[in-house]
This record gives C-alpha cells, sequence and structure tokens, in this order.
C-alpha cells in the first residue's frame, strides 16, 4: 500500500471510535497553546500554582504541522461508583479522591492510547515524527482541545464538551505532516450562560469568573496537593469536604455533567480507591503506600503529602 504524504480526517475519526477515544479533533501546529491574557491574569493576582511551567518560547511546535487532540471520559462522581461503593464507610474515619485519580494512572492510559494511534497513522502515512502531550509537558491542552474544536473553558475553569460534559481526560498528538482538508474550527461557543452554580458550590470561593481561573491558593484539588496547605480556613474545608487528594465539587454540580456517559473502564475503581482509611494511611510506608496506591494519578504526590491531608480531616477546629 502506497503510503499518503497527508492525512485524512476521515481515516483518524474513524480509528478514533473503534480504540476508545470519546472526542477527536483536529488543528493547525501554531503558536497558542497558552492563552496568555487568563495566564497573565493569574500570575498579576498571585493565583498561579506551584506547579505551573510557562513554556513562552513554544519551541515545541518547531518541525510539526498538524495537532490531532483527543477526549477520554473517566467516571463521572454523580453517577459512576462501582457496585456498592456510593454507601459510605462505616465506622471508620475516612478520606476520599476525586474521580480523576481512580483506577488506572491517566497519563498512562492516555500515552498508550495516543502512541497506538501514531503507530497507525505511521502505517497509513509518511509521519517521522511525533509528539505525546498529556498533562505532563508546558502545554495547555485544555488550550489545545478548544482551538480543535472539542469544547469551552467553562465558569469552572475546566474544559467543558457538550456531549461529555467535563469528565475527560485530554491528550493531544503533533505529527510531522499535514492534515488533508483541515478547517478553522470555531471556538466562540460558549454555552455556560447565565449559570453560575460551580462559582456558588466552591466551597472555598477560588474561582475568579471574570477570567474563569482558579485561586490556588484557596484552591481545594490544588491545596490537597500541596506539601503545606496555605491557611487554617483552607484546612477546615479539607476536613469539611474530607478530599484527601483533589476536589469535584465545581464538577457535580455543572449541569453539562447531569447525565451519566460511558467512560473507559479502566477508570473503574475500586472501593477503597475512592474512600481511603485514614487511621490505615497514616501507617503506610513509603513501599505499602506504592504498592497499594501507585497506579493512581493521584499518588505523584506521594505519601505525605496524603497523610498530611489525612491529618487535616482528624483535627479539631473547634478545639
Amino acid at each position: 500500500m502506497k503510503k499518503e504524504s497527508f492525512l485524512r480526517k476521515e481515516k483518524i475519526l474513524e480509528y478514533g471510535k473503534n480504540n476508545n477515544i470519546n472526542a477527536l479533533g483536529f488543528l493547525k501546529a501554531e503558536p497558542f497553546f497558552r492563552d496568555m491574557g487568563r495566564y497573565n491574569y493569574a500570575k498579576e493576582k498571585g493565583y498561579l500554582s506551584s506547579f505551573v511551567n510557562i513554556n513562552s518560547n513554544l519551541d515545541v511546535i518547531e518541525g510539526y504541522k498538524s495537532i490531532i487532540c483527543i477526549l477520554v471520559s473517566y467516571p463521572n462522581s454523580n453517577f459512576n461508583f462501582p457496585e456498592e461503593q456510593d454507601k459510605k464507610p462505616e465506622n471508620i474515619k475516612y478520606g476520599k479522591i476525586s474521580s480523576s485519580s481512580w483506577g488506572k494512572d491517566y497519563h498512562v492510559v492516555l500515552k498508550d492510547i495516543l502512541e497506538q494511534m501514531a503507530k497507525y497513522i505511521q502505517s497509513i502515512s509518511n509521519m517521522n515524527k511525533y509528539y505525546i502531550s498529556v498533562d505532563t509537558s508546558p502545554l495547555s491542552e485544555r488550550e489545545l482541545a478548544v482551538r480543535a474544536g472539542l469544547g469551552w473553558i467553562g465558569k469552572n475553569t475546566n474544559l467543558i464538551n457538550k456531549d461529555l460534559g467535563s469528565f475527560v481526560f485530554i491528550g493531544a498528538l503533533f505529527t510531522d505532516i499535514e492534515i488533508f482538508e483541515l478547517e478553522e474550527n470555531d471556538i466562540s461557543n460558549d454555552y455556560c450562560g447565565d449559570c453560575r452554580l460551580c462559582i456558588d458550590s466552591c466551597p472555598v470561593q477560588a474561582i475568579d469568573q471574570k477570567m474563569r481561573v482558579l485561586n490556588t491558593k484557596l484552591c481545594l484539588s490544588q491545596q490537597t496537593q500541596e506539601k503545606d496547605t496555605e491557611t487554617d480556613f483552607v484546612k477546615k474545608k479539607i476536613k469539611d469536604t474530607r478530599y484527601i487528594y483533589g476536589c469535584d465539587i465545581c464538577q457535580k454540580v455543572c449541569p453539562w455533567n447531569s447525565k451519566e456517559r460511558v467512560f473507559n473502564p479502566l477508570f473503574k475503581p475500586k472501593r477503597e480507591e475512592v474512600y481511603i482509611n485514614i487511621n490505615e494511611l497514616l501507617l503506610e510506608s513509603n513501599s505499602s503506600f506504592k504498592r497499594k496506591y501507585g497506579h493512581l494519578s493521584g499518588s505523584w504526590r506521594g505519601k505525605k503529602v496524603w497523610q498530611k491531608n489525612g491529618k487535616t480531616i482528624l483535627l479539631d477546629f473547634d478545639g
């Protein structure tokens, strides 16, 4: 079979349907990856995460012509609990893990999906060079997904897809060949409207609605990943919500997440991955923690950060 010097979108779309990809879009490799307006606003306000690594030089696009962006659904914590898992543990002190860290580490899952896609594309085209980005590079995958026509940045700051909601992981495959009939996507749509459920439901009021950015000094998802929690106010909210890692609240209340949707089965958790026995957690060694939780994406912060949050949940703030 003669290999083509360009990609046909239809072939890739069909591949995605058959290979656990919930949505797929295309865009040209151009230097727009970071929404600098939102970034500069967050920087000026002092909102930026300690994990932010801005790539202002955008060197990563050199040598690439097209980008394929994918969305893969993970469990919606409103619905997708394993059998009997919606019943909270009795007679134990527990903490919760957000659904973004249920099941197999999404970095591993999406990278494998994109690697397999790259091999397929190489088999039908002259692609030689490719690059995979899954939340571990300086790129903003959310911005890529918007530019690929896969959704909009919601008021909760997450990418929201009209069909899938916001419980989605984003990955991108950079290719060194043209994608046939690549068109500019309409990125003007915003379906949040007047809704502000996420803003009003955030227990720490971390959402800055002006530019749809998070104050990471307050955000529970961010603060449960930091080595040191900022304030007693935030600690109290961690105790109230019982999150040991992450937070689902601003997504759970979003109307675009009001329907159950199919998710990748690799993200189906076990009960003990959703509700963590704090007393057992505080006794974990590094090796036992890795053995029990090392396959979860949230384990990257390590035992001490989880234990810090577990201790916070046990604190008596009225004393």
